[in-house]
């Protein structure tokens, strides 16, 4: 089950790359669905976000946190 979640979780990252959703990673997700990321303007427009303060960190600006598998993304 853990490696069929995984294969999700990385398509759906790959899929929102592709398309140009997110823009750029702070890093790859090691465990979970979630990434810090810069989004596209359109993803941005009307978006709650939680950004690096949230998370006390300081380095990731324009970053904000991302939920792979929200069902809100575009399809293709």
């Amino acid at each position: 089950m853990r490696h069929r979640n995984t294969d999700l979780i990385q398509a759906e990252r790959d899929r929102l790359l592709d398309s140009g959703v997110i823009r750029s990673e702070a890093r790859l997700p090691e465990a979970g669905y979630y990434t810090f990321a810069v989004l596209d303007d359109a993803s941005m427009k009307d978006a709650i976000v939680m950004d690096q303060r949230f998370f006390g960190l300081d380095r990731f600006d324009n970053h904000v946190r991302v939920n792979l598998l929200c069902p809100g993304w575009s399809q293709p």
